[in-house]
């Protein structure tokens, strides 16, 4: 770290510096995303459970319910549903609707222009006054319909 930061004299750069932390940033940002997008946590959780209870667990594994593997000598045998000595298969790479919608909401609020936030706030007045007028009930209730539309 200190030599990448600072150079083999001591004398380091800037961009040297804001080299290394956009790698650190990346790295972390990379160990954040195997459990965000990966079923490594509820695969612990189930672990623990069971161990814990020794009994099944309701939590929900994020594949197949057919998918259960049995290890023999370090391989993967698929096993029979009905058998205990099994492990759920660990998946990455998954993304889902919350994950998505989380994403392309972020992605729309760095692209949106001033005025795609004028046009968007002069939807949203329109269609609360043709709310109000249609004589609609509380201001609850008037959100709720504009959330719905």
């Amino acid at each position: 770290g200190r030599l990448y930061t600072s150079g083999s004299h001591g004398r380091g750069k800037e961009s040297d510096l804001c080299e290394a932390l956009r790698c650190l940033g990346q790295a972390l940002h990379t160990l954040e995303d195997f459990p965000a997008h990966s079923n490594y946590c509820e695969l612990a959780l189930i672990d623990i459970h069971q161990k814990e209870n020794r009994s099944e667990s309701r939590i929900f594994p994020h594949v197949g319910t057919r998918t259960k593997l049995k290890l023999e000598n370090g391989r993967f045998v698929p096993a029979p549903y009905e058998e205990r000595d099994y492990v759920w298969p660990l998946v990455t790479g998954t993304f889902g609707g919350v994950d998505f919608l989380h994403s392309v909401l972020g992605e729309a609020n760095d692209h949106f222009t001033q005025s795609e936030v004028d046009e968007m706030n002069n939807a949203l007045q329109t269609a609360e006054q043709l709310t109000k007028g249609s004589g609609g009930g509380s201001s609850r209730d008037r959100g709720l319909s504009l959330l719905v539309k």
